[in-house]
């Protein structure tokens, strides 16, 4: 025996084992951990667009075309409340009202049941009345499609950021007196 020392043996057994111990359950909560982290976000696809065809200020008439190569379930839309403002911060979702249930706003209850991609390529130019009056001046107007994409079986809700647009509005709207 190399160590006459029973005792300290002993001890370098309870070492290991402790050590063997702490690697396996690291092991263990790293792979438990590693099941939280999503494998890949959820992108919208490349070819999503939408743009302002026209605003009138006045009727408060907006018309959004779909020009992309994919259908939308519907948009986000804020403004800006100063001229210099670069970041839109004001929900304008109270202000606007869509169609046939179809327009999809931030904090709208007109959610489609199931959701769904209803807003199609080639057909879809829809307008939605907005009204302004209420409000401060709106200076520029940022519109952000989004769309419902299947993940693991589930249809989840997917904002289209690269697809945003800004629309500017000369003098603001309602028009200041």
């Amino acid at each position: 025996m190399l160590y006459k020392d029973k005792k300290a043996v002993s001890l370098m057994i309870g070492y290991i084992l402790l050590v063997v111990a702490i690697l396996a359950m690291s092991i263990v909560v790293y792979s438990w951990m590693k099941s939280y982290v999503p494998k890949q976000a959820l992108e919208c696809p490349d070819g999503v667009s939408i743009y302002v065809k026209s605003f009138d200020c006045e009727t408060g008439k907006l018309i959004i075309k779909n020009n992309g190569r994919f259908s939308v379930a519907g948009f986000y839309i804020k403004g800006t409340e100063n001229p210099e403002q670069e970041i839109a911060t004001k929900d304008l979702s109270e202000a606007c009202n869509g169609i046939d249930g179809k327009m999809v706003f931030a904090n709208s209850d007109l959610m489609s049941n199931p959701p769904m991609n209803g807003l199609n390529v080639s057909l879809w130019e829809e307008f939605s009345e907005c009204d302004f009056s209420g409000l401060d001046s709106i200076y520029a107007m940022e519109i952000i499609p989004f769309r419902y994409q299947e993940q693991d079986g589930k249809n989840k809700q997917v904002i289209c950021s690269k697809a945003k647009i800004r629309e500017a509005i000369s003098g603001g709207c309602p028009a200041e007196v």
